[in-house]
Protein backbone atom coordinates (compact mmCIF):
# COMPACT_ATOMS: atom_id res chain seq x y z
CA UNK A 1 0.00 0.00 0.00
CA UNK A 2 3.14 1.96 -0.32
CA UNK A 3 1.66 3.30 -3.72
CA UNK A 4 -0.15 6.09 -2.12
CA UNK A 5 2.24 7.74 -0.17
CA UNK A 6 4.13 7.77 -3.97
CA UNK A 7 0.84 9.26 -5.37
CA UNK A 8 1.06 11.86 -2.90
CA UNK A 9 3.83 13.18 -3.97
CA UNK A 10 2.51 13.82 -7.58
CA UNK A 11 -0.96 15.10 -6.41
CA UNK A 12 -0.42 19.26 -6.65
CA UNK A 13 -4.00 20.16 -6.58
CA UNK A 14 -4.97 18.24 -3.90
CA UNK A 15 -2.05 19.90 -1.84
CA UNK A 16 -3.22 23.18 -2.68
CA UNK A 17 -7.14 22.63 -2.40
CA UNK A 18 -7.35 19.52 -0.20
CA UNK A 19 -9.98 18.69 -2.67
CA UNK A 20 -9.20 16.55 -5.49
CA UNK A 21 -9.24 12.87 -6.27
CA UNK A 22 -6.14 10.90 -7.71
CA UNK A 23 -5.74 7.67 -10.06
CA UNK A 24 -2.62 6.03 -10.64
CA UNK A 25 -1.98 2.95 -12.69
CA UNK A 26 1.39 1.08 -11.81
CA UNK A 27 2.87 -1.68 -13.93
CA UNK A 28 2.89 -5.31 -11.71
CA UNK A 29 7.04 -3.89 -11.01
CA UNK A 30 5.68 -1.55 -8.68
CA UNK A 31 6.57 1.53 -11.69
CA UNK A 32 4.41 4.22 -11.77
CA UNK A 33 2.74 4.18 -15.23
CA UNK A 34 0.72 7.03 -15.04
CA UNK A 35 -1.09 9.39 -12.44
CA UNK A 36 -3.82 11.95 -12.78
CA UNK A 37 -5.78 14.52 -10.61
CA UNK A 38 -9.39 15.78 -10.83
CA UNK A 39 -12.03 17.49 -8.74
CA UNK A 40 -14.13 14.62 -9.90
CA UNK A 41 -13.41 10.81 -9.29
CA UNK A 42 -14.55 9.53 -12.57
CA UNK A 43 -12.67 12.31 -14.75
CA UNK A 44 -9.47 11.10 -12.64
CA UNK A 45 -10.00 7.66 -13.55
CA UNK A 46 -10.86 8.46 -17.20
CA UNK A 47 -8.20 10.74 -17.34
CA UNK A 48 -5.46 7.75 -16.04
CA UNK A 49 -6.79 5.45 -18.28
CA UNK A 50 -6.31 7.99 -21.17
CA UNK A 51 -2.65 8.91 -20.11
CA UNK A 52 -1.92 5.28 -20.81
CA UNK A 53 -3.21 4.46 -23.41
CA UNK A 54 -2.23 7.46 -25.42
CA UNK A 55 1.47 6.67 -23.93
CA UNK A 56 0.80 3.22 -25.34
CA UNK A 57 1.30 1.68 -22.06
CA UNK A 58 0.85 -1.92 -20.97
CA UNK A 59 -2.29 -2.14 -18.17
CA UNK A 60 -2.62 -5.64 -18.44
CA UNK A 61 -1.26 -6.57 -15.85
CA UNK A 62 -1.45 -3.33 -13.69
CA UNK A 63 -3.28 -2.30 -10.68
CA UNK A 64 -5.14 0.96 -10.61
CA UNK A 65 -5.64 3.05 -7.34
CA UNK A 66 -7.57 5.42 -6.69
CA UNK A 67 -8.79 7.90 -4.01
CA UNK A 68 -12.52 8.01 -4.56
CA UNK A 69 -15.24 5.76 -3.64
CA UNK A 70 -15.45 2.79 -6.54
CA UNK A 71 -18.88 2.78 -8.19
CA UNK A 72 -19.78 -0.09 -10.92
CA UNK A 73 -19.20 2.48 -13.52
CA UNK A 74 -15.04 2.74 -12.81
CA UNK A 75 -14.95 -0.65 -12.25
CA UNK A 76 -16.32 -1.25 -15.93
CA UNK A 77 -13.78 0.85 -17.25
CA UNK A 78 -11.34 -0.82 -16.25
CA UNK A 79 -12.44 -3.59 -17.17
CA UNK A 80 -13.00 -2.03 -20.51
CA UNK A 81 -9.35 -1.51 -20.36
CA UNK A 82 -7.82 -5.17 -18.98
CA UNK A 83 -7.00 -3.73 -15.81
CA UNK A 84 -7.35 -6.38 -13.20
CA UNK A 85 -7.03 -4.94 -10.01
CA UNK A 86 -8.51 -1.65 -8.66
CA UNK A 87 -7.66 -0.45 -4.94
CA UNK A 88 -9.47 2.35 -3.34
CA UNK A 89 -8.70 4.32 -0.16
CA UNK A 90 -12.23 5.32 0.32
CA UNK A 91 -15.26 2.89 -0.10
CA UNK A 92 -16.36 0.56 -2.89
CA UNK A 93 -20.18 0.44 -3.83
CA UNK A 94 -22.33 -2.57 -3.91
CA UNK A 95 -22.42 -2.35 -7.50
CA UNK A 96 -18.96 -2.10 -7.99
CA UNK A 97 -18.18 -5.34 -6.10
CA UNK A 98 -21.35 -7.11 -8.19
CA UNK A 99 -19.16 -5.95 -11.29
CA UNK A 100 -15.85 -6.84 -10.27
CA UNK A 101 -16.98 -10.29 -9.37
CA UNK A 102 -18.87 -11.10 -12.59
CA UNK A 103 -16.09 -9.54 -14.48
CA UNK A 104 -12.75 -11.24 -12.79
CA UNK A 105 -11.51 -7.85 -11.51
CA UNK A 106 -9.89 -7.96 -7.80
CA UNK A 107 -11.66 -5.14 -6.17
CA UNK A 108 -10.01 -3.64 -2.71
CA UNK A 109 -11.34 -0.98 -1.00
CA UNK A 110 -10.25 0.98 2.54
CA UNK A 111 -6.54 0.81 1.57
CA UNK A 112 -4.77 2.33 4.08
CA UNK A 113 -1.25 2.08 5.80
CA UNK A 114 -1.46 -2.11 6.26
CA UNK A 115 -5.12 -2.65 6.10
CA UNK A 116 -7.22 -3.19 3.39
CA UNK A 117 -10.76 -5.25 2.59
CA UNK A 118 -10.73 -7.22 -0.75
CA UNK A 119 -14.00 -7.80 -1.89
CA UNK A 120 -13.60 -9.85 -5.20
CA UNK A 121 -10.82 -12.31 -6.43
CA UNK A 122 -8.40 -12.32 -3.81
CA UNK A 123 -5.88 -15.10 -5.12
CA UNK A 124 -4.52 -11.90 -7.16
CA UNK A 125 -3.18 -10.46 -3.67
CA UNK A 126 -0.35 -11.34 -1.67
CA UNK A 127 -0.27 -10.33 1.56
Amino acid sequence: LNYFHQMSHHQKSFKQTGGSHAAAIFDDNGNMLSIMEDIGRHNAIDKVIGLASINKKEVKRSVLYATGRLSMEMVVKCVMHKIPIVVSKAAVTFQGIKSANEHGVTLVGFARGTKMNVYTHSGRINV
